[in-house]
């Protein structure tokens, strides 16, 4: 395994190789392969002589067939993509079998346990548009997953055309198929890069879109419109050339290194000293690319209980995968 160190904190490369990746809040990876192909992890174990232990590695399951241009995860282990052809929202359908009936009884493996004719055991797609149900065909890149995807605030995306837009669907399912729902991007703002949901539990769990913007800079949705985040700065007070690069729930990278934001997810102090820590360097074997981190989820939720939050993941320019340890056994 190859690591990398900042302080305790270790760099812990896992197997495989990935485009993208996503993580739930039980610490469940989700990754578009070099090849398109959706993957989740679960924790490889070795057994012999009837006793089974952690390898410290994660092992890889394909989910069905279908190639993915982008994923989303979202808290509660529920999964979107967007296809690289079309760029169409596509959701896994698939029959709950022994590999997988344990995760959670309500979440979406269950939900698409029913799939449509002629389709089981795959992903399939729902057109939306911009601005109007049967307008233009919506070209989506990267997409956000809020913990409660059936309410409006749920989808976010940034188009092909590199805009941000919400999706407000009001979606209706029954046994995977989808009844009813409004399917159209409505236009938030211009000069998207990526989008990402922070989130936070006091009383109860908030969540909050993060968008990165053509400035470097990452800009909180609020009901008064975007807020500018200030990128982080180093120990002398200079702010990190090329701003932020990827963000995550919860941290960011910049100037090769991961970056947690220690305050109210509405918006920070202003200071960024204050406002964000150095986490974690450099991924060993090349420069950081993507991280991957869900914070808690409280219950009530498809897990039965609290979830997470998750360990921190990333990829490196390679493609390599990676999980962050205090400690080396990546556990």
């Amino acid at each position: 395994m190859a690591r990398s160190a900042s302080a305790a904190r270790i760099w812990v490369q896992q197997p495989g190789t990935a485009k993208e990746i996503g993580v739930a809040s039980n610490d469940m990876p989700w990754i578009v392969d070099s090849n398109g192909v959706v993957q989740y992890g679960t924790r490889e174990m070795a057994c012999g002589a009837g006793i089974c232990v952690e390898t410290g590695n994660v092992e890889w399951h394909v989910l069905g067939p279908g190639i993915a241009a982008h994923i989303a995860v979202a808290l509660d282990n529920t999964v979107i993509m967007t296809d690289p052809s079309h760029r169409d929202i596509w959701l896994p359908v698939t029959q709950v079998s022994e590999e997988i009936s344990g995760l959670n009884g309500n979440n979406w493996f269950n939900y698409f346990s029913s799939a449509p004719a002629g389709r089981p055991n795959n992903w399939y797609n729902v057109p939306t548009y911009y601005g109007s149900t049967g307008g233009t065909p919506a070209c989506t890149g990267r997409i956000a997953l809020s913990a409660d995807h059936n309410d409006y605030t749920s989808y976010a995306g940034v188009g092909c055309d590199g805009n941000l837009y919400g999706l407000t669907p009001n979606w209706r399912w029954r046994n995977g198929v989808l009844l009813s729902g409004n399917r159209v991007w409505n236009l938030l703002t211009t000069g998207a890069k990526q989008i990402s949901i922070f989130s936070q539990v006091n009383s109860v769990l908030n969540q909050a879109w993060w968008v990165l913007r053509n400035d470097a800079h990452l800009h909180v949705w609020g009901s008064d419109g975007f807020k500018m985040i200030e990128v982080p700065r180093w120990s002398n007070g200079k702010a990190v050339p090329g701003g932020v690069t990827y963000a995550t729930d919860g941290f960011a990278i910049a100037g090769n290194f991961v970056w947690r934001w220690t305050q109210d997810i509405s918006g920070g102090t202003g200071d960024a000293r204050q406002d964000w820590e150095m986490y974690i360097g450099t991924t060993p074997n090349a420069p950081l690319a993507q991280i991957a981190h869900a914070g808690a989820l409280p219950p009530p939720n498809y897990y039965g209980g609290w979830a997470g939050p998750s360990r921190l993941w990333a990829l490196d320019t390679a493609g390599r995968i990676y999980v962050q340890s205090e400690d080396g056994s990546s556990n």
